[in-house]
């Protein structure tokens, strides 16, 4: 360090805020990666690029380099994939002259100032896949959500052609079928920005392209006729509504017509992935497979209980919960953010007890609901009643009027822990992980909003949190993950709360998408 020529260029020196400090910190932090990469003290020059380029690198972007830094400093081997998208986006990137405003055009119109989100292509699920110790075919399947986590398609297809060469054990059906769902939902979403960062445009696209590739592999793999599943048939339903959702898309129809296909389409495919499994009902003359097997795995067994406990004790909360969510409803003087975070109260209550109990239940129900908000955002603009409670509860900062969508990733967000959780994760972290989803927007992010919003006075963060919101959200977090691990993993708790409360506060993107993502991506690298 004392070789250093001088350590900020002159062009520091101004007024020392939050922001700057932060700047100076990323600067240091830079300057001593590369002097401990073995080439000796930087000179002049170096010295002012580096400076430059840790003025412009966003917070959250740091956030994300820790979590990629993360996944390299395992002891197994890290997919090339990673690397290859990894380098491609750093060169992007420098190319643009580490200039914030080249991010800023990308950005969803309402949420000006932010990025354009490219880092969580890069970071966010190639990251998840990979921290995942998972068979040969999840394995592949890491590998090729890493490859399209590229924020330029051309790349994308040249990382393709290069990648078959490189690894022969992408050259599959799985993997043609994947590349071929990629470009075509890729080429569909091109032009709809509007309501979405490139980035969480780029997350849905990739979720979307694994739940049709996996559906197909899925039917494709199973060779007897037994055992089928709640994650197939949960596959299969939710390949029938993304499919009927991208054709009511491509071509409009009224509304009525909309609702009946939308029910079709789902039942269709579940029908058709039953028959083809060859799937035998046990009342045939009565009801279809779909619902015949609905009822099987309703009276089955689960923890000791049958499966229709779990309904009943939803219908008990939702009429315990009636009166008071109708009087937060009536009450204007509430804000909106604190009227918004009573039904993610109401969600850890109708989610956790069922989560521990029933997690198979629960896993098909997050599926079902999933599917059921998505309809009624289609239907929504056609119907004044739906759309007027809609345009109630929105947040200025998160939603567009065009396309609501922090209600549907609230509910993907509590769902995908839970969802990897069943086939991830050692025994003593699958419960932490299960829960993460409803620790971290249940309990920690509805903590920290109603903290902020009463009590907070000092602002910090990108996004204008409070620092007494931030608290709250970790406090709750971590009081309430303890409950569900044991001693030895309080590591991964602690370390999960603290980078989904900072990236809380500094990312531009949506946090119901995020957080749940992350934590569960960190509780899993640090799992050993």
């Amino acid at each position: 360090m004392k070789d250093r020529p001088y350590s900020i260029p002159k062009e520091s020196a101004y007024r020392l805020t939050p922001t700057t400090a932060i700047s100076n910190l990323k600067t240091q932090f830079l300057l001593y990666l590369v002097e401990r990469s073995g080439e000796g003290p930087c000179g002049l020059d170096d010295y002012q690029m580096i400076w430059r380029c840790g003025k412009s690198l966003t917070t959250e972007g740091c956030l994300w380099a820790i979590v990629i830094v993360l996944l390299f400093a395992q002891r197994k081997p890290v997919s090339w994939a990673v690397l290859l998208t990894t380098m491609q986006y750093v060169i992007e990137v420098s190319l643009k002259g580490f200039h914030r405003k080249s991010h800023t055009t990308q950005s969803a119109k309402w949420r000006k100032g932010g990025d354009d989100g490219g880092l969580i292509q890069v970071a966010l699920l190639a990251s998840l896949f990979h921290s995942c110790r998972m068979a040969d075919h999840y394995s592949d399947l890491a590998k090729l959500v890493t490859l399209v986590s590229s924020t330029n398609e051309v790349f994308v297809c040249i990382s393709f052609m290069v990648a078959i060469c490189l690894d022969h054990s992408l050259f599959t059906i799985h993997a043609a079928i994947f590349a071929c769902t990629w470009l075509c939902l890729k080429a569909l979403s091109r032009d709809r920005h509007d309501s979405l960062t490139k980035g969480e445009s780029g997350v849905l696209v990739t979720l979307a392209t694994i739940l049709i590739s996996e559906t197909v592999m899925q039917i494709r793999g199973y060779a007897s006729c037994t055992g089928i599943s709640h994650e197939l048939v949960a596959l299969l339903g939710g390949a029938g509504c993304l499919a009927t959702c991208v054709t009511l898309v491509i071509w409009r129809f009224p509304w009525w017509i909309r609702l009946q296909l939308h029910l079709v389409g789902p039942l269709v495919t579940i029908e058709t992935g039953l028959a083809w499994r060859g799937y035998s009902p046990c009342f045939k003359d009565y009801l279809p497979r779909c619902l015949d097997w609905l009822v099987r795995f309703l009276v089955s067994l689960e923890g000791g209980y049958p499966r229709y406990f779990g309904l009943i004790y939803w219908l008990a909360v939702f009429v315990v919960a009636f009166v008071p969510t109708r009087l937060v409803l009536e009450t204007t003087e509430l804000a909106v953010v604190i009227r918004r975070k009573w039904f993610h109260a109401v969600a850890v209550i109708l989610f956790s007890p069922v989560t521990k109990t029933f997690p198979q239940l629960m896993s098909l129900s997050y599926a079902i609901a999933l599917c059921a908000l998505a309809v009624l955002e289609d239907l929504r603009r056609d119907l004044p009643a739906l759309q007027s409670f809609y345009l109630s509860f929105i947040d200025s900062r998160k939603d567009n009027p065009e396309l609501i969508v922090s209600h549907m990733f609230l509910i993907l967000g509590c769902a995908m822990p839970l969802w990897i959780s069943e086939w991830e994760g050692t025994e003593s972290v699958k419960l932490l992980l299960s829960h993460w989803g409803v620790l971290c927007l249940g309990i920690g992010d509805a903590a920290g909003a109603v903290v902020g919003t009463w009590y907070g006075k000092h602002r910090w963060g990108q996004n204008q949190r409070t620092i007494e919101g931030s608290l709250a959200m970790w406090t709750s977090i971590t009081i309430a993950g303890i409950a569900f691990i044991s001693v030895d993993k309080h590591l991964a708790l602690f370390a999960a709360s603290t980078i989904a409360t900072l990236m809380e506060a500094f990312t531009f993107q949506m946090d119901n998408l995020v957080l749940p993502i992350i934590g569960s991506t960190v509780i899993l690298l640090l799992q050993n």
